[in-house]
């Protein structure tokens, strides 16, 4: 799909919203969970690094946006191209030719 036409440029704007939404939620949630951590748990605090916790509380926003993001692209993808092959189809092929040999 061209990223460029109509189609490519709504699926792009789609998966970026798709994936701050998502983004956004799961702000919420790392966040609570790393302020209740702060708070009620000394083995959080005494244990890791100001980095740890850091990544521990970030990590979980970004990849939850990405994802989101990726699985809209490729509804949308799909969506575009119906006449996609699967891989199993691939894989047929694939051992079909080597049991000629």
């Amino acid at each position: 799909m061209d990223p460029n036409s109509e189609h490519g440029k709504d699926c792009l704007g789609q998966a970026g919203l798709s994936g701050f939404k998502a983004a956004l939620q799961a702000s919420v949630v790392s966040g609570s969970l790393y302020l209740a951590a702060m708070k009620y748990s000394p083995f959080f605090r005494n244990t890791f690094s100001a980095s740890a916790r850091t990544a521990l509380t970030i990590m979980p926003i970004f990849y939850t946006g990405y994802l989101r993001m990726e699985l809209s692209m490729h509804k949308c993808m799909q969506e575009a191209m119906p006449e996609y092959v699967s891989i199993q189809d691939d894989d047929h092929h694939h051992q079909h030719h080597h049991q000629r040999k």
